[in-house]
């Protein structure tokens, strides 16, 4: 292809990328969707009061150690559909949710969620209430009416994907009664939903279990964990040697062995990424260590338990 040819083929090309694009934006203005991550988008109107509402469609998310804590502008409601998760907030205890769960946090509040297990699948519904309206919160709540909410939010997506006769209608009309069934719960007087203070004891061994499992190959301390469960680190130490038989220390040492030794055994990763992946400061941190556990070197481990071959 010559010179010119090949400039006159990306000058169309760019122009076809810009149609594109400008039909897309107006499509999504007509169809009122937002792009990007946000499923709908629209103003509801109730006793007086606009609220601005968007609803995310169902993400899919798989174990990982997240992202830093963050907060919003507006009201967040989340709708566990399957699986596990773990919420934490600044200043509180974390707390484990289920598959079924709803949870709405308020506006500013500090907080993160992280997928421990399998993976999860959730709505997310945003909402900017007018100064005076009656959704004025200052803590998080776990939402008694999570089954209405997750029913109406599943009609909303069977709407959006399958749209015939009246879709637009009945879009409009469940998104009012999600705001009108959050409304009424949160307007009762007594708010016996609001998250616990301290880590519940049956709540207690699998936060600790996830929070190894999270993040073994994290720089994680004693400390960092009391904090999690809101308890000192003496009585975290009690609580390991009932659980674990052993210290804090130790039991993330053996977490981080395990792995290596699976690494070792089921890939073809060398050495010192094993080291790096399972949390070990250096090459000959981690040698030392499985060394003085296994009674070898992590090489000699590979060449007994995967065939002889080694990296």
């Amino acid at each position: 292809m010559s010179f010119f040819l090949l400039h006159l083929k990306v000058f169309f090309d760019m122009l076809t990328m810009q149609h594109l694009e400008v039909s897309k934006e107006v499509w999504n203005k007509a169809m009122n969707i937002v792009p990007a991550s946000f499923m709908y988008r629209s103003d509801i109107d109730i006793d007086g009061f606009s609220y601005q509402v968007s609803i995310q469609l169902p993400t899919e998310d798989v174990p990982s150690s997240g992202t830093a804590l963050h907060n919003h502008s507006r009201y967040e409601l989340h709708a566990l559909i399957n699986g596990s998760a773990m919420l934490e907030f600044e200043g509180r205890p974390s707390i484990l949710v289920h598959s079924g769960d709803c949870w709405i946090i308020p506006p500013q509040v500090y907080h993160l969620r992280r997928i421990y297990s399998g993976s999860a699948s959730y709505f997310v519904m945003y909402i900017r209430c007018p100064k005076g309206a009656p959704l004025q919160l200052k803590d998080v709540y776990l939402l008694q009416c999570a089954p209405e909410l997750i029913r109406l939010l599943q009609a909303l997506e069977n709407e959006f994907k399958n749209r015939k006769l009246g879709s637009d209608n009945a879009i409009q009309s469940l998104c009012s009664l999600l705001v009108v069934t959050v409304l009424r719960e949160l307007s009762t007087p007594e708010k016996k939903h609001m998250l616990p203070s301290k880590v519940l004891p049956q709540q207690r061994d699998d936060l600790m279990d996830n929070y190894f499992a999270v993040y073994y190959a994290h720089e994680i301390s004693a400390t960092a964990l009391a904090q999690k469960l809101n308890i000192t680190t003496r009585h975290l130490a009690r609580i390991m040697q009932q659980r674990y038989g052993c210290t804090f220390r130790q039991h993330l040492l053996d977490i981080r062995l395990h792995h290596a030794r699976t690494y070792l055994t089921t890939t073809q990763m060398p050495v010192y990424k094993i080291a790096m992946a399972c949390g070990f400061a250096s090459h000959a941190a981690f040698t030392a260590a499985f060394h003085k556990q296994v009674g070898c070197s992590p090489t000699q481990y590979r060449k007994t338990y995967n065939g002889g071959k080694t990296v």
